[in-house]
């Protein structure tokens, strides 16, 4: 039986040693939503998948559906989090709360798109852009918002402006007046999930 390679871009959740070599990923992906796949011997020194898939990076990958379980074939690395945040550790600390939050809501293998390209763009403007003075804690709050409503956990139109606006320092500048009320809104609608 021949098998299907799925290739598509992902984003590393977290990772988890398995027996000498290998090791579990948690990856958030494209195509296929929330998978959880093995990858055989990346954790050997000569492997060429050992850097492109730490926690917190993105990687295009190459996927196949075993009987058990999905299992790694390949991987081209992108942007890692941990590289282009490591002077600034709150910005990293940032990157792993929105793993760990999609981690939590993203509900097995189900496409999303949309999400999948608000958590891209949430994490490229990370990595790319220097905060100071709560501007941080403003693009958690908006990014934050943006990812609970492409899941369906944000509805009313108190947030509509920062739920659809590319972000940008202006987006992020807006919030500032209203976080508090924002940062209530979402505590409760993760509440809500029971998750």
């Amino acid at each position: 039986m021949a098998h299907h390679l799925y290739t598509t871009a992902a984003f590393v959740l977290h990772s988890t040693p398995a027996g000498e070599a290998n090791r579990f990923l948690d990856l958030f992906t494209r195509e296929l939503g929330l998978v959880r796949c093995l990858g055989k011997s990346i954790r050997e020194g000569r492997s060429k998948l050992r850097y492109g898939l730490q926690p917190l990076s993105f990687a295009e990958v190459g996927l196949v559906r075993g009987r058990e379980l999905w299992r790694l074939t390949g991987a081209s690395p992108g942007l890692s989090l941990s590289g282009a945040c490591k002077e600034d550790t709150s910005r990293l600390y940032l990157a792993a709360r929105i793993a760990r939050l999609l981690a939590r809501l993203v509900q097995g293998e189900e496409k999303n798109e949309e999400l999948f390209f608000v958590v891209e763009e949430g994490m490229r403007f990370l990595a790319a852009e220097k905060f100071e003075n709560g501007q941080l804690q403003n693009f958690e709050c908006v990014l934050v918002l943006q990812i609970l409503h492409r899941l369906g956990y944000l509805g009313g139109e108190e947030f509509n402006s920062f739920l659809s606006s590319p972000l940008s320092r202006e987006v992020i500048a807006a919030i500032d007046p209203i976080r508090t009320k924002a940062v209530v809104t979402i505590n409760r609608s993760l509440r809500e999930t029971h998750l």
